[in-house]
């Protein structure tokens, strides 16, 4: 499994194709009834916003790391295997990385109440419209993609919550870096 998390690390298209195919995979089923119908709308503009979103994170990532693919890959097998690195500049750009994703996350628990609303105004929008055996379908989507989404983000934050106390980041530390105070 590392292997493979290496190698769509160094090779950026091979995650926003995989992207793209999931998502149209999904739209056709969805639209299995109306071939072509929908997943031409949504699925173009979603593509392009995908990709847009995929590269700006990476470029950021990068930039953290020393602005090199190896220096990404390093950083985040020294997260999956929660690694300190030994080196002062491996550990400095894995400190960077872990802070600027606790500072992305910190307002995870609002997220997921507005995604959770979200999700039941689209289901009972389609409860009302008459969905049938749509219905089914969108309710195990929404169910499985809630259950994985709050799993998998929960078990990252933990992750890195873990990485940033054994790297010895403070947990105001983002907040006195904002207001120009040091530690």
């Amino acid at each position: 499994m590392s292997a493979l998390n290496r190698w769509l690390i160094r090779h950026f298209w091979v995650q926003l194709a995989l992207s793209v195919a999931a998502a149209t995979a999904v739209l056709l089923l969805l639209h299995a009834t109306h071939p072509g119908s929908g997943w031409g709308l949504y699925g173009i503009p979603g593509a392009i916003g995908t990709g847009v979103v995929l590269y700006s994170q990476r470029r950021r990532q990068k930039e953290l790391v020393g602005g090199t693919t190896e220096g990404l890959v390093r950083v985040e097998e020294a997260l999956v295997r929660e690694e300190v690195p030994d080196e002062p500049r491996e550990r400095a750009a894995l400190s960077r990385v872990v802070e600027q994703r606790l500072e992305a996350t910190r307002r995870r628990p609002v997220a997921l109440v507005l995604l959770y609303a979200m999700f039941g105004v689209i289901f009972a929008v389609i409860a009302l419209d008459g969905g049938g055996p749509s219905l089914i379908v969108y309710g195990l989507i929404f169910a499985g993609a809630l259950f994985w989404i709050t799993w998998a983000g929960g078990r990252q934050r933990r992750r890195l919550e873990r990485m940033g106390s054994a790297l010895g980041l403070r947990e105001g530390a983002r907040e006195d870096a904002r207001e120009g105070r040091t530690a």
